[in-house]
């Protein structure tokens, strides 16, 4: 891996293609290039001096890296969390459900109370890990129809996008 400028860095399939600046294949800031690399050592080597953070998406897996003097590298292996709320009674979507995500392990929450919308779907980007066991608060009892609260309990897994389909049963007797 060369740095090129503040922008930009290339990667190259071989050290001596990286000294020679010859075959690369470019990475940008402002770009979102897919690479296969494999190298019986790390898979990328960051010589850049500074701070680097790879996003690996689409289910690919973690790079090994070797970071040069001065040279640090976060991997953010980001996956989709999309949740949908369904009245169970009409089987149809729910808008302005109030979700919220939080971590079984110590109760943090990794996605704020936001509003379903139109289409009843909530979703954001989330980087578990190797795993992250969560569960899910799904709530709507301020505007009518409303609905009984559902607590509901998941795994995200490193790769694979989380998609959850929550059915909220109408509550006749909140007031």
């Amino acid at each position: 891996m060369n740095v090129v400028d503040v922008d930009t860095v290339t990667v190259h399939l071989t050290r001596s293609a990286a000294i020679a600046g010859s075959s690369a294949i470019n990475l940008t800031t402002s770009g979102s290039e897919t690479q296969s690399l494999y190298s019986s050592k790390a898979a990328i080597f960051n010589d850049s001096g500074g701070a680097i953070t790879i996003n690996v998406g689409g289910g690919g897996s973690t790079p090994s890296i070797r970071n040069g003097s001065g040279a640090s590298a976060t991997v953010a292996n980001t996956v989709t969390v999309t949740i949908k709320t369904v009245d169970k009674a009409l089987e149809t979507d729910i808008q302005n459900v109030n979700v919220s995500v939080y971590k079984q392990s110590d109760d943090t929450e990794i996605f704020i109370p936001t509003l379903t919308d139109v289409n009843g779907e909530v979703s954001f980007g989330f980087d578990p890990g190797v795993s992250t066991d969560i569960y899910i608060i799904a709530r709507k009892g301020t505007s009518s129809p409303k609905y009984v609260r559902e607590r509901v309990i998941g795994t995200i897994f490193q790769g694979v996008d989380f998609n959850l389909t929550i059915l909220l049963t109408p509550d006749d007797i909140v007031g």
